[in-house]
């Protein structure tokens, strides 16, 4: 590994002084006295700050060190002062690899393996990297291929396929896409947000709202505050438990009658059954509140199916039930206490590694309430995209659009008249993940229900920026 490295050395191009401590350095590299050499390396970049050669050098030692995020900064810079090692992509890759940026490491390595194919050391890096992001087939060819290339490499890949096999669980992104990642036996994971927004019609910012005492119908803006926690239990090499609880406020400008309290609870329990397919219950129970009074109570189960094809596309079918129990005193005929069911369809795709992600899908549900207003039927279709941005950032938008039927004529309508309605959704979402365990992300939210009952009208906007972090 420290080879290559040596064969660059008659290229410097820095003052004498710098030179002769960098020649050193590579010495100390040959004997595998990392910190020693870095000790040297740095010497160099003090002689001569800005040459690109010593600070490539110090991200050498740095990433023999294990200090990866340091080795990165230091070949940032290498690359600002023109360095043009020929190790200079590997060593870069080497550094991402460390510190799970896989994408970004697989398009460093990547790069360095066109230029110059053959090294063991190289596809193994590859194939460690893909297994990470669940592109099992790509991995297991990368790590065959070291073997091939350096036996010596043949205990390091055995344990990462190992690893793979071992720790393996779907990779949902927030749509359930699959893939297979590094989860531990015990993983305890949260998040806080905090934002604000705009509604254009308190009353009609739910369905539910139908005859609130004392609630108008007004616009209005509001605080957003929530926080959940989640604990991962990967109970065998197949199956992963997923307990979970969370809470959301909503405080209304002016307007306390309407300040919203939904807390929940929830269990998803996943299986591989075979590298193909993954099966899938999620059950849950929220507890809502609207100004400070117990609103709703509901439960709701989610069994799904989930069938792999290739690296680049998933399928999933998922059932929905949902029993919706009200607080509220409302007339009998407007009474929401419910039954729904329904059925989805979504298609995932991945490319270029997961830097390009889709979805598209469709759903259908039907709802039977024990008053009339809420007798119907819905239909619904959703699409999304996601791009692995520059720095790491990662860019998601979802978009869905749901046509909702109501069977009875509606006791809130001016001229009664059987209530339908359609109801809009985009959620736009930037995070990017920091070493450390944690991650940030900024957000945006829109709905938007249009009806025939001008009750239930409304436009909203949230922005929203949050904390995630896990151990």
């Amino acid at each position: 590994m420290c080879g290559a490295v040596l064969g660059v050395l008659a290229a410097c191009c820095c003052c004498a002084t710098a030179r002769d401590a960098i020649q050193s350095g590579a010495d100390r590299l040959t004997l595998g006295d990392f910190a020693g050499a870095l000790e040297e390396f740095d010497a160099a970049a003090a002689r001569s700050p800005a040459d690109g050669e010593a600070a490539f050098f110090q991200g050498v030692a740095l990433n023999r060190l294990g200090r990866f995020m340091e080795a990165q900064r230091r070949f940032e810079k290498a690359g600002n002062g023109g360095r043009t090692s020929p190790d200079f992509d590997f060593e870069l890759g080497w550094s991402l690899l460390g510190q799970g940026r896989w994408n970004e490491a697989i398009t460093s390595l990547s790069a360095y393996e066109r230029r110059h194919p053959g090294r063991g050391q190289t596809s193994e890096f590859l194939g460690r990297a893909h297994l990470a992001l669940g592109h099992d087939a790509e991995g297991a060819r990368f790590l065959d291929a070291a073997v091939r290339m350096d036996p010596d490499l043949k205990e390091t890949a055995d344990m990462a396929r190992a690893l793979a096999e071992r720790n393996r669980t779907p990779r949902m992104k927030d749509d359930a896409q699959i893939g297979g990642t590094r989860v531990p036996p015990f993983r305890l994971r949260g998040s806080v947000s905090a934002g604000g927004g705009y509604s254009t019609n308190v009353l009609g910012l739910s369905n539910d709202f139908a005859n609130i005492p004392g609630m108008p119908k007004r616009a209005a803006g509001f605080f957003h505050t929530g926080a959940d926690l989640a604990v991962d239990w990967r109970v065998d090499e197949r199956s992963t438990i997923t307990f979970s609880g969370g809470v959301q406020w909503l405080a209304f400008d002016g307007l306390s009658v309407a300040n919203i309290l939904d807390a929940t609870a929830g269990v998803d329990v996943q299986h591989w059954f075979s590298d193909r397919w993954l099966g899938r219950v999620q059950a849950g129970y929220e507890h809502f509140e609207v100004g400070g009074d117990p609103y709703r109570e509901q439960w709701h189960v989610r069994p799904s199916v989930l069938w792999r094809q290739s690296d680049a596309s998933t399928t999933e079918l998922a059932g929905t039930f949902v029993l919706s129990d009200y607080a509220a005193a409302l007339p009998p005929q407007l009474i929401r206490d419910s039954v729904s069911y329904g059925v989805e369809l979504t298609q995932h795709f991945s490319f270029y590694g997961g830097k390009v992600r889709a979805l598209v899908g469709g759903f259908v549900g039907v709802e039977d309430s024990e008053g009339s207003e809420g007798d119907g039927w819905h239909v619904g279709a959703k699409a999304g995209v996601g791009f692995t941005l520059p720095l790491s950032i990662e860019a998601e938008g979802v978009y869905s659009v749901t046509f909702n039927q109501f069977r009875n004529p509606s006791l809130l309508s001016v001229n009664p008249a059987k209530r339908r309605g359609t109801e809009q959704s985009i959620i736009a979402q930037l995070s990017r993940a920091f070493p450390g365990n944690f991650s940030v992300y900024l957000r945006y939210a829109y709905q938007r229900f249009d009806s025939n009952v001008s009750f239930y009208e409304y436009d909203q906007h949230l922005w929203m920026a949050g904390v995630r972090w896990q151990f």
